[in-house]
C-alpha cells in the first residue's frame, strides 16, 4: 500500500468531481451534444444549474433529488456515478505508486466508467455477437 491519507482524500475529491463531469459525458456524448457548452441544465424545465447546484453528491442530497426550479426528479444515476468514480479513484491511488502508471490507470478508469455508463443507458457499444472461446 503506497498512498497516505491526504493523497487518498485528494483522490476521493478528484474522483467525485470527475464523476460529475462523467455524468455530462454519459448524457451528452451519445446525443452528439457538446460536452462543454451549454452549462448543465434541468432536462425537464431547462433551469441552468448554478455552481452550488453542481457540488458532487451533496447538491443532489440537499435538493432531495429534485430540480430546484420545477421539482422534477433527478436520477440517482448522478450521485451513484460520482460516488463510484470517487471510490475507484481512491482504490487505484491506494494500490498504485505515484507516477506515470498511476496517471495512466486513472485515465483508463475514467474512460471505462464513461463507457460503462453509456452502454448501460443506451446499449450502443458493439458486442462480438458470439462467445470469445
Amino acid at each position: 500500500m503506497t498512498a497516505d491519507t491526504p493523497l487518498l482524500l485528494l483522490a476521493l475529491v478528484m474522483g467525485l468531481c470527475l464523476g460529475s463531469f462523467l455524468n455530462v459525458v454519459i448524457y451528452r456524448l451519445p446525443l452528439g451534444q457538446s460536452l462543454l457548452w451549454p452549462r448543465s441544465r434541468c432536462t425537464k424545465c431547462g433551469y441552468e444549474l448554478r455552481a452550488y447546484d453542481n457540488v458532487p453528491v451533496l447538491s443532489w442530497v440537499l435538493l432531495g433529488g429534485q430540480c430546484r426550479q420545477c421539482r422534477a426528479p433527478i436520477s440517482a444515476q448522478y450521485p451513484i456515478v460520482e460516488i463510484v468514480t470517487g471510490l475507484l479513484f481512491v482504490l487505484v491511488v491506494w494500490v498504485t505508486p505515484v507516477g506515470p502508471l498511476l496517471a495512466s490507470r486513472l485515465v483508463l478508469l475514467t474512460m471505462l466508467v464513461a463507457l460503462f455508463g453509456i452502454d448501460l443507458e443506451h446499449q450502443i457499444l458493439p458486442n462480438a455477437g458470439r462467445p470469445c472461446w
